[in-house]
């Protein structure tokens, strides 16, 4: 029995495999692109100044301030400035308060805040990612900014003995404030590159042992002005008292002198009415001034001659 030959058409893939083949291949050499792209966007924040670094050309090729987007190329780089505002402190509470010593050697800690910002400039940020490679505010803060803020707080506290320095506090934070600006600005990376918003001292703190001895003193002021205002209260209290008493004796006096002067003018009106006659007086006396003596039995003794009658009060035994 001989056998019939069989045609194979095609050996290869059929054109609908190929069609997804490249289609494939397409799609993951769109991702690679956009993998490409994505990974060279660069993005500034709010605040930042993001350097875009051409090593091959040696430059910068561009700054871009935020909030922003920009791309660059694969073999470029990028290094970020922070340009927003920051604040540079020295605060006992975080352990970095100034030390400072006073012209009688006495410690001194002072708390200083320093708030600035970087200028929102492309020739300052070249400038300052040439000069400060790394980190260019942190090192501007720790090798420009800090040894100029202490030097000049401890070049104005000598200048000062400690009683001077607790009783002029005022005036030697205006002073380091002034000297501060003055020596900041006199640099050439602050002046160039750094505005300087505002100085402010917050305290000035004498030793620990020398507050204990300012409360002590204070506490005792504040004990004998309460005496002396207790004593004082006392003395007024009683004064007023001696001025009441003296005004109601003064006042019964004259009560008394005036009621007297009226009784004698009365006697005298009334002793005229009677036509001189001292007995009828007497009598007329003893008949209106019967209630004053309730209780009391009146004995008269009819004088002889002229005298006077006698009166005797008995009391009544009941």
């Amino acid at each position: 029995m001989s056998s019939i030959p069989v045609r194979i058409e095609g050996g290869g893939k059929t054109w609908p495999a190929r069609r997804l083949g490249l289609l494939i291949t397409v799609i993951a050499i769109l991702l690679v692109i956009a993998g490409l792209i994505a990974s060279n966007i660069v993005v500034a924040d709010v605040g930042e100044a993001v350097v875009i670094v051409d090593p091959v050309a040696g430059s910068i090729a561009k700054i871009v301030f935020g909030p922003a987007m920009d791309i660059k190329l694969p073999w470029q780089y990028t290094k970020t400035v922070y340009v927003a505002v920051s604040t540079l402190s020295f605060r006992a509470a975080a352990n970095n308060a100034i030390d400072a010593l006073t012209k009688d050697g006495a410690r001194i800690s002072v708390d200083v805040t320093v708030r600035y910002e970087i200028k929102k400039n492309p020739d300052v940020i070249k400038f300052l990612v040439t000069k400060y490679a790394t980190a260019p505010r942190e090192e501007i803060e720790r090798n420009v900014m800090t040894p100029i803020i202490r030097q000049v707080v401890r070049d104005v506290i000598s200048k000062y003995t400690l009683t001077e320095v607790i009783e002029n506090r005022d005036q030697l934070s205006q002073e380091i404030i002034s000297s501060l600006r003055e020596k900041l600005e006199k640099d050439e990376t602050v002046r160039l590159a750094v505005e300087i918003i505002d100085i402010a001292v917050r305290k000035i703190m004498p030793p620990k042992s020398v507050l204990d001895a300012i409360e002590a003193k204070l506490k005792a002021q504040q004990e004998a002005l309460a005496a002396r205002y207790q004593y004082e209260k006392q003395i007024i209290l009683a004064n007023a008292t001696k001025q009441k008493m003296v005004i109601e004796a003064e006042g019964e006096k004259q009560a008394r002198i005036i009621r007297a002067e009226g009784e004698k003018q009365a006697l005298e009106l009334l002793r005229r009415a009677l036509g001189n006659n001292t007995s009828m007086l007497l009598q007329y006396l003893f008949i209106e001034n019967l209630a004053r003596y309730n209780g009391t039995l009146i004995v008269v003794l009819s004088p002889t001659g002229n005298q006077t009658p006698t009166f005797f009060m008995l009391p009544i035994r009941k």
